[in-house]
C-alpha cells in the first residue's frame, strides 16, 4: 500500500519508516550478539525493538499528525536515554567505557542508536513544524488523506 498525501510528505514518511525499521534491527542484533548485559537487559532491547513497530507500519502507510508526534515524543525519549547511557557510562566499563580499546557491539549499538534516534526527531520536527503532516478526512474517521493546512 502507497502512503498517501503529496510526494513529499509520503517520501518523509517513508524515509522515517525505514530509520525506523533501521532501529528496530539494531536494538534486535545487539540483544542477539552477546556482550550486552543479562537477558534482562536483552529483553528490555527486543522489548523496545517491538514498540517501535507500530509506528513503523504507521509512517510507512498514513503518516498523520498523531503519528509524527508519537515518533517524535518516543525517538526524544530514545535520545535522551542514550544520551544518559553514555554520559552515566563515561570511564567506566559500562556502555561508553571500551573505547580505547576498540568498539564492542554494544556500544555500536548504543551510538547508532543515538544517531538514529536524533535523525527521527529531526524528520518528526521538520514535518510538524512545517504543517506537512497529514489530517484524517472530515467524516472518516481513522483515515488520513488530506495534508494539513
Amino acid at each position: 500500500m502507497r502512503a498517501e498525501g503529496d510526494g513529499t510528505t509520503g517520501t518523509l514518511g517513508r524515509t522515517a519508516a525505514a530509520t525506523g525499521a533501521l532501529c528496530v534491527g539494531v536494538h534486535v542484533a545487539t540483544a542477539a550478539v552477546g556482550g550486552h548485559g543479562e537477558a534482562g537487559e536483552r529483553a528490555v532491547l527486543v522489548a523496545m525493538a517491538v514498540a517501535c513497530l507500530p509506528c513503523v507500519r504507521a509512517l510507512w502507510r498514513h503518516p498523520g499528525v498523531a503519528v509524527w508526534r508519537s515518533t517524535a515524543v518516543m525517538y526524544g525519549g530514545m535520545l535522551f536515554v542514550h544520551l544518559l547511557l553514555l554520559t552515566a557510562a563515561g570511564g567506566s566499563s559500562g556502555h561508553a567505557g571500551h573505547m580505547a580499546g576498540g568498539w564492542t557491539w554494544a556500544e555500536a549499538g548504543m551510538w547508532s542508536g543515538l544517531a538514529l534516534a536524533g535523525a527521527q526527531v529531526a524528520l518528526a520536527g521538520t514535518v510538524l513544524a512545517s504543517g506537512r503532516a497529514l489530517e484524517p478526512r472530515p467524516g472518516r474517521p481513522g483515515r488520513v488523506g488530506a495534508v494539513a493546512d
